[in-house]
């Protein structure tokens, strides 16, 4: 009882002092977002982060994800428990997950343009981003274990950074998309430079249970000038730039595989069968195009 009364009243803490800040020019709503940056340099070494590859990393990472998009209503509860989608099960798809101690408590899945495309161009148009040149690949399936939400960037920062330097240099990613809940955006703009992609918010977006979303975008090819003199000046607890671009993280584990690959497909026969025949139904969901396409790979 005494739980649920403390986290009605943080919740309605959070939501006054977002209200508040919403009231003020985006200048300096971005500007105060900047100043409340925590990152740590040298994070705890109980911290590691690795590609998902193992069953048990997958289904934990699949389940902190369902609970996540369930409690925010981007997705209705399956039978399940976990949230696996038909990217999943691509090899131009990568899942990275975050543990402490052995445990995942974060996890954030990378999309490579595959047969399926990707989830946010049923809604949003990529064709001025195409038009410039270099990969895109889509960011999707972000999720932090509620006990570790509360510990400022402990584990989002470091996922962040991983995310980023994995499309970059092993995905070979110029160009990184996002579509997020309108409420979540200003963080993407005002501490990692993305832009959007359009104007106006989608008002429905099949992909997360018909929440409305904006999309956005991230140039690494000049995304680290620009972060860089967002920053200038910071210090280094609040020196995204410095973090994100500069420090190397020892608890951060690369793939090891040879330079002119691009994917890192982890996914066996069995696995497959495990995650989309056996504990979910996503195979059975997938109409003929989708099937036939999936066969092709």
């Amino acid at each position: 009882m005494k739980r649920s009364v403390l986290s009605t009243l943080r919740k309605g803490y959070h939501e006054a002092l977002r209200r508040a800040t919403a009231a003020l020019p985006q200048r300096w709503r971005f500007a105060l977002m900047r100043r409340m940056v925590q990152c740590d340099p040298t994070p705890d070494p109980r911290l590691q982060l690795k590609l998902a590859e193992t069953q048990e990393e997958l289904e934990a990472c699949f389940r902190i994800l369902h609970d996540s998009y369930v409690a925010a209503g981007f997705m209705q509860p399956d039978p399940s428990g976990l949230r696996v989608t038909p990217y999943h099960a691509l090899p131009t798809t990568t899942t990275l997950c975050a543990k402490w101690d052995g445990r995942v408590v974060g996890t954030i899945s990378i999309i490579r343009e595959g047969v399926f495309g990707f989830p946010l161009q049923s809604v949003f148009d990529l064709t001025p981003l195409r038009a410039v040149g270099g990969n895109i690949t889509e960011v999707s399936s972000l999720a932090v274990d509620p006990s570790f939400r509360k510990t400022g960037g402990q584990v989002l920062f470091p996922l962040m950074k991983f995310m980023r330097e994995y499309a970059k240099f092993y995905f070979d990613t110029r160009h990184l998309v996002i579509a997020v809940n309108p409420n979540r955006i200003e963080m993407y703009e005002a501490l990692l430079c993305f832009e959007r992609l359009n104007a106006s918010e989608v008002d429905r977006y099949d992909f997360a249970n018909g929440a409305p979303a904006v999309g956005a975008t991230l140039d690494l090819a000049t995304a680290d000038e620009r972060t860089r003199a967002l920053y200038a000046g910071a210090p280094p607890r609040r020196n995204l730039y410095e973090y994100l671009y500069v420090d190397t993280l020892a608890n951060i584990q690369q793939p090891t595989r040879p330079l002119h690959t691009t994917n890192d497909p982890v996914l066996t026969p069995g696995l497959m069968d495990h995650f989309f025949n056996q504990r979910t139904q996503v195979f059975a969901g997938l109409d003929d195009r989708k099937r036939l396409l999936l066969r092709s790979i």
